[in-house]
């Protein structure tokens, strides 16, 4: 596990996200974000973001049931779930896979920095390495925002701002 990664397996928040992975049953990653900002020195912060194989929706709830959060549907067109728990300020949004494999999801994003992933299963686990297809760790270690395809400008115009 590189060295700015490492923080993960001792997060009290990724515990939580972890064992509901294991609860649910379900494959599960953890994206975007939260990496980029380990990578960063910005710590993991209090927003992750989690995209699941199959059942997003239950994954989600299985979380808020183990968070004692609030849980809601946020986008029923890319069906995706936010678990909000305010005492701690955590929030965790839940998104069904892009394609058959994490590989195509983290293709469809927008910057080479979010599309970064672990295997919750595998975090803090001997060999434990991000799943990082478009280079995105050395974006970010370079402070480079680069566009994982073009496409992301069509599906969300605002990014160009």
């Amino acid at each position: 596990m590189p060295a700015w990664a490492k923080s993960l397996s001792s997060d009290a928040a990724i515990k939580e996200i972890i064992a509901a992975a294991s609860d649910s049953g379900l494959d599960a990653y953890l994206v975007g974000g939260a990496l980029r900002n380990l990578i960063l020195g910005l710590g993991v912060g209090k927003d992750y973001d989690v995209c699941v194989k199959d059942d997003a929706d239950k994954f989600a709830k299985t979380l808020a049931k183990r968070l004692s959060a609030s849980v809601f549907l946020m986008d029923e067109e890319n069906r995706v779930w936010r678990v909000v728990e305010k005492t701690q300020g955590l929030s965790v949004d839940v998104s069904l896979m892009k394609g058959n494999c994490i590989e195509a999801d983290l293709g469809a994003r927008d910057f080479t920095v979010n599309a970064l992933a672990f295997r919750l299963k595998d975090i803090g686990k001997p060999g434990c390495r991000p799943i990082d297809p478009f280079n995105g760790q050395g974006d970010a270690k370079g402070k480079i925002l680069r566009l994982v395809s073009l496409a992301a400008l069509d599906d969300d115009p605002l990014r160009v701002i």
